[in-house]
């Protein structure tokens, strides 16, 4: 298995069937010959965090960002990671950062969005959740989020206009 393409695919797979140790034995062989190549640092990245080695995972993630600042994946999942740890101020910098180097992409905006929802900054969690699903979340749980911040904020017809949402994308899934 020499090209790195189908190493990374490998060593995906290993991580998504919780086979960490595997995975990382197998990206510990490849960094020899590419030490700098930010796919397969990143893999090792999310073999620590799918492995709750939190710290170890950051870490790894800020060596990605060192090779390449504008990697948006290492950004986001950095944040995830980072409030794992229960560092959410840095973790909503992350997200933020994101979200600079794609403004289209909804997954970023919706890490900021549970992020303000659980520190009750509600018109933040509002704003963040609606630009998600305006870029195309394809989750219909977020009518469901929107609903439940409106309820807290006692806006009745907010809410029930974001249950009925709900009940409708539940209905096309």
């Amino acid at each position: 298995m020499n090209n790195i393409e189908e190493i990374l695919d490998k060593i995906e797979f290993l991580i998504e069937n919780e086979k960490i140790d595997q995975a990382l034995k197998l990206i510990a062989e490849t960094e020899k010959d590419s030490p700098d190549n930010t796919d397969l640092i990143f893999q090792k990245a999310e073999a620590y965090y799918y492995n709750d080695e939190y710290v170890k995972a950051i870490e790894v993630y800020d060596k990605v960002l060192e090779l390449d600042p504008d990697h948006k994946d290492a950004w986001i999942n950095k944040g995830i990671a980072l409030t794992e740890k229960g560092d959410v101020m840095d973790a909503s910098k992350c997200w933020l950062k994101a979200c600079d180097l794609d403004p289209d992409d909804w997954v970023p905006y919706m890490h900021l969005a549970f992020h303000f929802q659980e520190t009750g900054q509600w018109s933040k969690a509002i704003k963040y959740l609606l630009e998600s699903v305006e870029l195309g979340n394809p989750f219909s749980e977020m009518y469901n989020e929107l609903a439940d911040i409106y309820k807290e904020l006692g806006n009745a017809d907010k809410e029930a206009e974001y249950r009925k949402l709900f009940e409708e994308a539940q209905k096309q899934e």
